[in-house]
């Protein structure tokens, strides 16, 4: 696989908010850490890198990897969006064993591509 397949894209709405332990945030299994998983203990990938493009912080994926080097996470969200105002405030990179390779953006409610564009801009 891992001669077939150096990067993928999957356009659809991710199960990121479940945890490791249980359901949350509607999402019943966090099919990203599932798929994270797959990828390096079935192929041997790595490092896997995942981006998150939603209203909402990937809680769920960010908190299974955080302590983890082997998975680089980042997060554009909308800033304090219903359901989880509690995560992702704030620049911020973070990650306990993964630091420097966490990084949550959250954008101001409203914010269009001039916006978004910025934030990819300034790396």
């Amino acid at each position: 696989m891992a001669a077939q397949v150096r990067r993928a894209f999957v356009p659809i709405a991710g199960l990121h908010h479940a945890a490791r332990d249980g359901a949350a945030g509607f999402c019943i299994f966090n099919d990203i850490g599932v798929v994270i998983e797959l990828l390096r203990r079935r192929h041997g990938l790595g490092p896997i890198a995942y981006v998150d493009i939603d209203a909402h912080h990937g809680d769920g994926v960010f908190y299974a990897f955080e302590s983890d080097p082997g998975v680089i996470f980042a997060d554009l969200h909308e800033d304090g969006h219903f359901p989880l105002p509690r995560h992702g405030q704030g620049r911020a990179e973070t990650g306990r064993g993964g630091q420097g390779l966490k990084l949550n953006i959250p954008l101001p409610p409203g914010a269009d591509d001039d916006a978004f564009a910025a934030v990819l801009a300034a790396g």
